[in-house]
């Protein structure tokens, strides 16, 4: 790396040499407190953004030579803060999610005049007919496991407990029960 661009942002971590020599003994979540391992280039030195105020941790181009390994994402300036929910439509190259433990919302970002993807938008809802479909699955063999419960039991039965079925003696769903029988449905 031979310049800082301002605006590049960095996910980063400590190399092995710096690890071993300037923090040797120390396990990687003291190392890492309070820091996101997310660099964004501020007045000529990468701001980890943690913390969003203050310079509470930050390097120079010389520190990030000789103690981080970086991987560049994006710059800032070709980026636009866009919804979580956007990733279903454009390709993961596109999207470029900087949330953190300190920072959970607010930091997803586009790359201004990404296209859409119609294949991936497929996938996804690809799965979510795969995950509809194997909803419906387990349930039928819930009630199936029902159906063959409520023919077989007896005082030593066990009940699993749902949640949202009253367990008192009587009930508006006997009610809605009764009259379906009676519907034939």
């Amino acid at each position: 790396m031979n310049e800082l661009k301002e605006g590049d942002v960095f996910k980063w971590a400590y190399n092995e040499k710096t690890i071993n020599g300037k923090f040797s003994g120390r396990d990687y979540t003291s190392i890492y407190w309070c820091q996101s391992q997310i660099g964004i280039v501020k007045d000529g030195r990468l701001v980890d953004t943690y913390w969003s105020m203050g310079n509470d941790r930050s390097f120079s181009l010389e520190d990030i030579r000789n103690d981080l390994d970086v991987i560049y994402q994006a710059n800032m300036s070709e980026l636009v803060e866009a919804k979580p929910e956007e990733r279903a439509y454009y390709p993961d190259t596109c999207c470029f999610d900087f949330n953190h433990p300190n920072s959970t919302r607010g930091n997803f970002y586009l790359v201004k005049g990404a296209r859409k993807s119609v294949s991936k938008m497929k996938r996804v809802m690809q799965r979510q007919k795969h995950d509809l479909e194997s909803s419906i699955r387990s349930t039928l063999m819930d009630i199936e496991q029902l159906e063959n419960d409520i023919l077989n039991i007896n005082e030593e039965s066990w009940i699993l407990n749902v949640a949202d079925v009253s367990l008192e003696d009587h009930s508006y769903s006997d009610e809605i029960i009764k009259l379906e029988k009676e519907q034939g449905k």
